[in-house]
């Protein structure tokens, strides 16, 4: 089995219009967490995604210890 890279995006407009559906079509990357100022919304697209961490602050995202990129 290869490896997963743990992904997380930041960004609610462009990081998850574009770069979600990017990464999710590359198998070596799981989208694992979304960052974005307007919390309700990312929250919503990460929900339909079916990615389970939700951040509004990218500090608190990059204490993560589990994420191996962060576009």
């Amino acid at each position: 089995m290869s490896h997963k890279y743990r992904t997380a995006i930041v960004g609610s407009l462009q990081g998850l219009n574009v770069l979600l559906p990017a990464f999710q079509a590359v198998p070596e990357f799981e989208v694992v967490a979304l960052c974005g100022r307007n919390e309700t919304r990312t929250q919503a697209v990460a929900s339909q995604a079916g990615v389970g961490q939700v951040f509004s602050d990218w500090t608190q995202l990059l204490d993560e210890r589990d994420i191996d990129v962060v576009a």
